[in-house]
């Protein structure tokens, strides 16, 4: 898995970086899914969210993106990256798993309002930071959260537990969708409580020189065994 994730940090830098491509992340991450099976539709050109059609999914897995790759193209690399590859490693129940990769929350939350029932697990920014990052300030639909959470303990993994963290998605829990955000954080004593330390959300900061592939690895192989022990 070290190697696939080298290779597409590969090619999304490239595509930043490259004048001739930009506006190719969306092309780029339709072929990835649609070599893994799947059927693939990508919302009008100004908001390019990327959704694999599933009629009645049991999970919804979403990561933020930029479709253009330019002024915000390094806030969540990993993120990306990591869904991508997950979609690669469950693509056997693509019947069961829809995937969206969203550039623009307003028009995500459109889609989601439908699926109001359905697992969702947002994906961002799991490359660096000593702990899993668990975040949710649903409150009514804990269920979830807590399911995971549970699975995290028994297999004794290092994680913490917060509020959202980010006011970009306010909105999702104000719709009290069935979600949690999966991150990376570490965590400082600060007049004897536990502060939250993880600087690179929304940094354009989550680069192939400053990540771990390992943290990616271990976010990733979490996310698919859950999921695989959920299918049977």
């Amino acid at each position: 898995m070290t190697n696939r994730i080298e290779t597409l940090y590969g090619i999304f830098s490239y595509l930043r970086d490259n004048s001739f491509n930009k506006g190719r992340a969306s092309e780029k991450i339709k072929e990835f899914l649609c070599n893994s099976g799947y059927d693939v539709h990508i919302s009008n050109e100004c908001n390019h969210n990327i959704e694999t059609l599933c009629d009645e999914p049991e999970f919804i897995i979403i990561t933020r993106y930029n479709s253009l790759f330019r002024y915000d193209a390094d806030s969540n690399t990993s993120g990306l990256i990591s869904t991508i590859i997950l979609s690669e490693k469950l693509s056997d129940y693509r019947k069961k798993i829809k995937f969206i990769f969203f550039d623009n929350e307003k028009s995500v939350l459109e889609i989601l309002k439908n699926y109001k029932n359905i697992k969702i697990i947002n994906i961002e920014c799991v490359g660096r930071g000593s702990n899993i990052l668990i975040s949710s300030s649903n409150e009514k639909h804990n269920t979830f959260k807590n399911d995971f959470i549970d699975y995290l303990k028994g297999k004794n993994i290092k994680y913490l537990v917060g509020q959202f963290l980010d006011s970009v998605y306010d909105s999702f829990y104000e719709e009290q969708f069935n979600m949690f955000t999966i991150r990376r954080a570490n965590y400082i004593k600060k007049e004897n409580k536990n502060e939250l330390v993880l600087p690179w959300i929304n940094s354009n900061e989550d680069t192939v020189d400053k990540i771990d592939y390992k943290k990616i690895k271990e976010a990733i192989v979490l996310v698919e065994h859950y999921i695989n022990n959920k299918m049977w």
